[in-house]
């Protein structure tokens, strides 16, 4: 688990560092306000994966115990959102955009050890 806040795409990449596993985020179904898609509309889902400053967690579960997490999601206080899945392989974090294929969208977001 972390937090997104530096951005989606940044942070799922510093977690597949540290796990050893790739990821694959789908854009269609990032949970995006309102008022973001009507301020960029197609363009929102990519702006979202590559901005921070919205706190959310990035939750990795195994595909085994998915079923327990939606039986306690509704005790946590806040929405699910199954947003992509991890890969075995290189750390690498795959996006698809709205047509479904491989996108290449930029990472974005803020590294706090770049320099």
């Amino acid at each position: 688990m972390i937090d997104v806040s530096d951005g989606l795409l940044q942070d799922a990449g510093q977690l597949c560092r540290a796990s050893r596993v790739g990821a694959e985020i789908d854009l269609g179904r990032l949970p995006i306000a309102g008022a973001c898609r009507r301020a960029l509309g197609r363009g929102a889902a990519a702006f979202a994966a590559r901005a921070g400053e919205d706190y959310e967690l990035l939750v990795a579960v195994p595909p085994a115990r998915e079923p327990a997490l939606r039986r306690v999601a509704p005790r946590l206080g806040c929405p699910l959102t199954p947003v992509g899945r991890l890969l075995a392989g290189r750390p690498v974090v795959r996006v698809r955009g709205l047509d479904g294929r491989v996108a290449r969208i930029g990472r974005g977001g803020f590294d706090h050890f770049r320099r």
